[in-house]
C-alpha cells in the first residue's frame, strides 16, 4: 500500500496535509492486518483444544474458520443431551419449518 501511495500520479497536486493523512491511514490499516492475524493465531490455537474442532473440519467445505465459527456459536456441546436438540438449536431442521 505504502508503494501505491508513492507511485500516486496526483502526488505534485495534493495538499501534504492529504499525504499525512493518508500515511497514517495506511499505517493504521496495516496495524489492523497485524491485529487481525494475531486473533487469527489466538482462535486457532484455542479451536483446536476442543475436541469437536477436527470433527467439524471432517465436513466438506468446512475449514478451520468456519468450524471455529460453529463451535463458538454451539458452545457447550455436551450441554444438548441429543444430536435432534443440537439442530433445532442450529435452526437447521427442515421438519420445522411450517407456514401458516
Amino acid at each position: 500500500m505504502l508503494d501505491a501511495a508513492k507511485q500516486n500520479p496526483f502526488q505534485q497536486t495534493m495538499y501534504s496535509s492529504h499525504l499525512i493523512n493518508l500515511k497514517i491511514l495506511i499505517a493504521r490499516i496495516l496495524q489492523y492486518q497485524e491485529h487481525l492475524a494475531e486473533l487469527e493465531q489466538n482462535i486457532d490455537a484455542l479451536a483446536k483444544e476442543i475436541e469437536e474442532y477436527d470433527l467439524i473440519q471432517s465436513i466438506p467445505g468446512i475449514g478451520h474458520k468456519i468450524a471455529a465459527t460453529i463451535l463458538s456459536e454451539i458452545g457447550e456441546v455436551d450441554r444438548f443431551d441429543h444430536p435432534k436438540k443440537l439442530v433445532a438449536f442450529a435452526g437447521i431442521d427442515p421438519s420445522c419449518f411450517c407456514f401458516r
